[in-house]
């Protein structure tokens, strides 16, 4: 009996880890399985592989515990570990059941990590084909390996004042609601409020305009966050195309999308250099560079972040309608880039195909 369980759905190929009860996993033979499953050369037509485990405290790799490695694996396991890293496409490890904390050196040894229980299906059935809340947006996007600006939601001018203090100064407002997915257009968003004057003031102001253009829309409350300075603002997202799939798009934020169009697409998942040719391929690339005595922007975590969100948006495309990450704030070089907001819209197929 395989120990292995491998099947193919279009790009993606999937290689489940078959743990029989009682028997640790990381044994001889399976080891042997999964060298073979990656030495071998990918069809033409995958694009990503994706390693998971069955059973509810099984993460997605295999532990290195003292009593469970038999007696002269040692040169398999580094043997196994090299393989997976060196196979020439994306490897991704789903974490399935409690997190890694369990051990799951395998996951360590590949290309990306996605935590299942934060995947857009693992939502309430209800939630699904809405756009999710900026919590549960930030869990995803951060099990994605997209980190997000932190914030606290508050109730009250009140409460928002001293959300502000805790996050530090100044912040950013924005109104929290599922039902409202263009905050700034009917007033919902305070930029760069630096007392507390101005942001009990801003709350007051927000839930005015908001209660006034958005009369049936629940609100949850106000998202202090804040104020992200520097860096270049990019846009990065997801569509689902009927013939391609998902297909992620790269731009910079405000009139360069918007207005001139100046974009780039891929069909997920790619890679590092995949991600800087997309890069490369707008109009206004040179703002990376930094224009006027702005330092350079950090183009590898630009082509990480892109890279990352292609093989979420791969693995789980049958379960997103879009993504929109609006702004990506691209920092100078070596600090990295952060989403200062984002917009999930979810689709029912993944419910309606169990």
């Amino acid at each position: 009996m395989s120990l292995l369980n491998i099947t193919t759905n279009g790009a993606i190929r999937t290689v489940t880890l078959n743990r029989p009860e009682k028997r640790n996993a990381l044994n001889p033979e399976m080891m042997a399985e999964l060298i073979e499953a990656f030495s071998a050369t990918p069809p033409a037509d995958e694009r990503v592989t994706v390693i998971r485990a069955e059973g509810p405290a099984f993460c997605a790799g295999l532990q290195l515990s003292s009593d469970g490695l038999q007696e002269g694996a040692e040169e398999m396991v580094v043997t196994m570990f090299d393989t997976v890293q060196r196979y020439p496409l994306p490897v991704v490890a789903v974490v399935q059941g409690p997190a890694i904390a369990g051990g799951c050196e395998l996951a360590l040894h590949c290309d990306f990590i996605v935590a299942l229980e934060h995947a857009p299906f693992a939502m309430p059935v209800a939630q699904i084909g809405v756009t999710t809340d900026w919590f549960l947006t930030k869990k995803i996007m951060e099990s994605a390996g997209l980190p997000m600006a932190r914030g606290r939601l508050a109730k009250s001018a009140d409460d928002a004042a001293q959300a502000a203090m805790e996050v530090g100064y100044p912040v950013v407002l924005k109104i929290a609601s599922t039902d409202i997915q263009r905050k700034t257009e009917i007033g919902g968003v305070k930029l760069n409020l630096q007392s507390v004057d101005q942001v009990r003031a801003g709350y007051q102001a927000i839930m005015t305009a908001v209660g006034s253009a958005a009369k049936d829309a629940a609100i949850d409350g106000v998202l202090v966050a804040p104020m992200v300075a520097g860096g270049v603002e990019t846009i990065i997202g997801v569509v689902r195309d009927p013939v391609f799939g998902p297909v992620v798009m790269f731009g910079l934020s405000g009139i360069y999308a918007e207005v001139v169009k100046d974009v780039s697409y891929r069909i997920a998942p790619f890679g590092l250099d995949e991600a800087h040719r997309m890069i490369n391929e707008v109009r206004g690339r040179v703002l990376l560079d930094g224009v006027r005595g702005q330092p350079a922007a950090d183009l590898d975590a630009l082509a990480q972040a892109l890279s990352q969100l292609s093989v979420y948006a791969a693995v789980y495309g049958d379960c997103i309608e879009s993504i929109d990450i609006n702004p990506l704030l691209v920092l100078p070089k070596g600090d990295g880039a952060i989403a200062v907001d984002a917009l999930i819209l979810t689709t029912r197929n993944g419910a309606d195909n169990e």
